[in-house]
């Protein structure tokens, strides 16, 4: 048998819920010594630590010879001589063409230096004294009419991180902008920073004082979180590009609030309710049987409880549209985001005629039907976050969309 060989192949997976944790694939030949080298297998004649005939390689250098120990001393005294000259060199972008004196670069430019301001096509930015220019980038707020309220607002608004809010305009139109580290806000960093809750809260907070100061002086279209051009004139670039859906959408947006409708459930008003008064005459069971007859009963609780939930929140959203504008679904919040220790199950938001915000509230509150452990909360109003792009009628089939 053995002068034939036998292959042993399989997988062996290990599972944790569904998870895969572990693969191991095996690949397991069984041959005679001979029967191995027809094949071209005889690695462990020339393995050290199984055979005495095979010796440790020695890499050759093509310059005269040499262990591998000293090969690696050579090439890291020619690394470290390269490393020596290049730190005593200027780099090649501060080299002048006809190999005059250095240019300072503006990543270089720091107190004390006469630095002109920078400017861009649409926004001249000083270089502020005390802080070395860096590479910044341009993180947009959001996108309102090129009014003097806005203006004015810029002037005075702190944004993102610490930094002063400034205008791009175009086309009639102004976007509200902070120039940022670009080491800072680059995709990469900016993807890392998010991944931790306290700096996303204090992002999403900054951004929103912007946005929410921009809503009460003018119609405004607020972008999302996290909205980064390379640079100024990239924006003004896309102010004029989109020119005619931008206004469109302002005028649609004119007037109007947005209104948030959630539905929570609290579960545990499931685990306080009382079992059936027809079963406390009954024999006492044992201590597994009632176990299972408590595991049930709570399970038939809670599916009633969500039921009737269901039911809580489809009627507001009736109710809710005859009085809206339009409407979005938004993926009910969970965890931490939502604030609240009940489950939130539906998460809408209705775009609302300003002066229809408290007949809205009302129509909300008096559609809820009483239901244990079932609540409704209207928030708002705010600058309309969820509108960016035109949304249908919300009396039309299937509403809210």
């Amino acid at each position: 048998m053995l002068d034939k060989g036998i292959v042993i192949a399989g997988d062996i997976q290990i599972n944790l819920l569904d998870i895969e944790l572990l693969t191991i694939k095996l690949r397991l030949l069984v041959a005679s010594v001979d029967k191995a080298k027809e094949m071209g297998i005889d690695w462990w004649e020339h393995d050290p630590s199984l055979s005495s005939r095979a010796r440790p390689s020695r890499p050759v250098d093509s310059r005269g010879g040499g262990s591998r120990e000293e090969l690696l001393a050579q090439e890291n005294e020619r690394l470290r001589g390269e490393l020596e000259r290049l730190r005593s060199s200027p780099p090649h972008d501060q080299q002048a063409p006809d190999g005059g004196a250095a240019v300072s670069t503006p990543e270089q430019t720091c107190k004390g230096s006469d630095a002109p301001p920078r400017k861009t096509d649409a926004v001249v930015q000083p270089v502020r004294e005390g802080v070395c220019a860096r590479p910044t980038m341009a993180y947009v707020y959001g996108i309102g009419r090129d009014e003097e309220k806005l203006h004015a607002l810029a002037r005075s608004a702190t944004g993102v991180d610490g930094h002063a809010v400034a205008i791009v305009a175009g086309g009639g139109l102004a976007a509200l902008v902070s120039a940022v580290p670009a080491d800072a806000f680059d995709e990469s960093t900016l993807q890392h920073r998010l991944g931790d809750l306290g700096t996303l809260e204090a992002l999403a907070r900054a951004h929103h004082a912007v946005v929410d100061a921009a809503f009460d002086e003018a119609v405004f279209l607020p972008l999302r979180l996290a909205t980064v051009y390379l640079d100024e004139p990239r924006v003004a670039d896309m102010l004029l590009e989109h020119r005619d859906r931008f206004a469109s959408l302002l005028a649609w947006l004119d007037g109007h609030v947005e209104l948030g409708v959630k539905v929570h459930v609290d579960s545990a008003v499931t685990a306080a309710q009382a079992t059936p008064a027809e079963t406390a005459e009954l024999p006492a069971p044992s201590p597994g049987r009632a176990y299972l007859q408590q595991r049930r009963q709570k399970r038939l609780s809670t599916e009633d409880l969500y039921r009737a939930a269901g039911a809580v929140a489809d009627e507001v959203a009736h109710a809710a549209r005859t009085l809206a504008t339009a409407a979005v679904v938004h993926r009910p919040q969970q965890g931490e985001l939502s604030g609240r220790r009940e489950t939130n199950i539906a998460n809408h938001a209705y775009l609302v005629p300003a002066d229809a915000e408290e007949r809205f509230r009302q129509a909300v509150h008096a559609a809820k039907r009483p239901a244990a452990g079932v609540q409704v909360e209207v928030t708002g109003p705010w600058a309309p976050y969820s509108f960016a792009a035109p949304a249908p009628d919300p009396r039309a089939e299937g509403a809210p969309q």
